[in-house]
Order: structure tokens, then sequence, then C-alpha cells
């Protein structure tokens, strides 16, 4: 795992974040995150959440930190985790080691301080310094305030999968964005 030193960032209404990738210290701040965010989020696929355990997170810390290009970096207000990015490569083969796919989430009660943002341009720059050229990941179609967030960052839409998520009794179509980072 790529290990980043700390940020600190002060956002748009004067709270401070800090921005560093996650460790094992970290795991009971991350079961209770991903607890939470499942329930807030209709945007993420649903797990059961009554089988996180510490140790659970403790390994998927770990597996980050033993993969040399994957990276899991958390952004805290205070002691809580308000929002979280992984990276990881696409795959070994040569043809696609150059890629990398993301996943994002951040905390109902911090959307729209900038969190996303600032975990956006930290996975980038964690990107390029892991010399991956280009960064990929899929959003529900339905999700506006991140497809916007996403394309003024300069990614775009690269297609459409429809109806491939069945969440709440209907189907929502998958969108794919993607960027050339270097």
């Amino acid at each position: 795992m790529v290990t980043m030193n700390s940020k600190k960032i002060l956002l748009a209404n004067n709270e401070e974040l800090l921005v560093r990738t996650l460790d094992t210290n970290d795991s009971e701040l991350h079961v209770d995150f991903s607890n939470k965010i499942y329930d807030e989020s209709a945007y993420l696929f649903q797990v059961d959440t009554s089988k996180n355990t510490i140790e659970k997170s403790s390994a998927i810390i770990n597996r980050f930190k033993d993969a040399p290009r994957n990276f899991a970096i958390g952004a805290f207000i205070e002691q809580e985790l308000a929002g979280l990015i992984y990276i990881w490569e696409v795959s070994t083969i040569k043809l696609y080691n150059k890629n990398c796919d993301l996943g994002i989430s951040v905390r109902k009660s911090h959307r729209g301080k900038g969190i996303a943002k600032a975990l956006m341009l930290e996975a980038e720059d964690q990107a390029k310094a892991s010399d991956y050229k280009r960064l990929q990941f899929s959003v529900v179609s339905t999700n506006e305030p991140a497809i916007q967030l996403y394309k003024k960052l300069g990614y775009s839409e690269e297609g459409l999968r429809k109806s491939s998520i069945f969440f709440n009794d209907e189907y929502l179509d998958e969108l794919f964005m993607g960027k050339i980072i270097s």
C-alpha cells in the first residue's frame, strides 16, 4: 500500500480535515464508518453489516497495506472517520496494469463540505505517484451530486450498464467514468 504523509485541509466551513492512509489502529473507526455508511446511502452496494468486526476490518486494511500499488485513505474530522477512498490495481496483467479502480464514500453528516473532492484529488496524486495512468469507477446513474463533482474534476462518462443494480425493489443503471491522469 502506498503510505502518504498526513495532510491537513481547512474546509469551507472552517473545520479541519485530516487526510491520511488508514492503518490497523483505525479498525474500530473503519467498522463504525462502514456500518453507518451502508445505512445512510442508497448508492452503495449493501452488505450485511452485522458481520463487520474489528478483526475483519484489520484484515481489509492489511490487504491494502500488503499490496504495493493499492491504498486506503481516510478523511478525519476530529476523531471521526468522515470519508474513505480505496484505490486498487485493476490487474497485474501488463495490458491493464496502469489502470486502477476506486471506491469512495462520505458520511451523510459530512457531505457538501468538500471531503469527496479532497479525497479524489489525493487519490489522483497517490495514483500518479504509483505510476498509474488511469482512474476508473462506476456510480449509480441517479447519484447526480457525485456525478457533477466527478465531471468538475475532469472525469468522463464512458458507458452505461442498464438495469445492472437491483436495490429497493427497482433496477438502477450503473454509469462508468474514468480519467487519464498522466
